[in-house]
């Protein structure tokens, strides 16, 4: 009775040990590790702003891919980061941007996202005054430069800026802020003496 007892009792805990594993993201019924990706990149950036994104992921021995990436973008196939700082030409809407993850066996993706690079540069260009305001002609040896306003709104315009070359008649802001902002013009002589401002145009960023 007593040796049926301790033979028993070696059964019970053989099974005991059998039933023991080590810890992980092991799925029970297919002996595989679990695998995901997640995450959500912000949706849009301004042109001269850096970007990043990293994906949450969950698994172990991770290699990284990525598809319709852009161009300004880098990718780092290690950690799945995405990264870069759009220019001005490289403003537009990037869509279909898909980032995967693999283990080796199993592929999880996450996307497609859309990404948008917005414009904060405003290119000025006008034409120099050709008469004066009686009507008699004016001539570009007699024009000193110009002067650039800006504001937001139509009637409160700052001076930003003085152009002294004549023949420069381009002026571009980079640093704009979102919202609409207002532009005009105007021109000076050799003397100093400045016209009245061009017609006020104006930019939404």
């Amino acid at each position: 009775m007593k040796q049926y007892f301790v033979r028993t009792l070696l059964l019970v805990m053989s099974i005991l040990l059998m039933g023991c594993g080590g810890g992980g993201n092991e799925n029970a019924s297919t002996g595989t590790v679990a695998l995901a990706i997640s995450g959500t990149p912000t949706p849009s950036v301004r042109q001269g702003e850096a970007f990043q994104f990293t994906p949450t992921t969950l698994g172990t021995g991770l290699t990284f891919s990525i598809q319709n990436k852009p161009d300004w973008m880098s990718f780092d196939s290690t950690s799945g980061q995405l990264s870069g700082t759009p220019t001005s030409a490289d403003v537009g809407v990037y869509t279909d941007i898909r980032i995967s993850v693999t283990n080796g066996d199993t592929t999880a993706t996450l996307g497609g996202f859309i990404i948008t690079v917005k414009s904060v540069s405003v290119t000025l260009n006008w034409t120099a005054p050709t008469a004066r305001t009686d009507g008699t002609v004016l001539n570009m040896t007699e024009i000193g430069g110009y002067k650039v306003y800006t504001g937001p709104s139509v009637t409160d315009l700052t001076l930003v800026a003085n152009v002294s070359d004549p023949y420069t008649m381009k002026y571009e802001f980079n640093t704009l802020g979102e919202g609409i902002h207002y532009f005009a013009v105007s021109a000076y002589n050799t003397s100093g003496v400045e016209s009245s401002m061009s017609v006020v145009v104006s930019k939404t960023i």
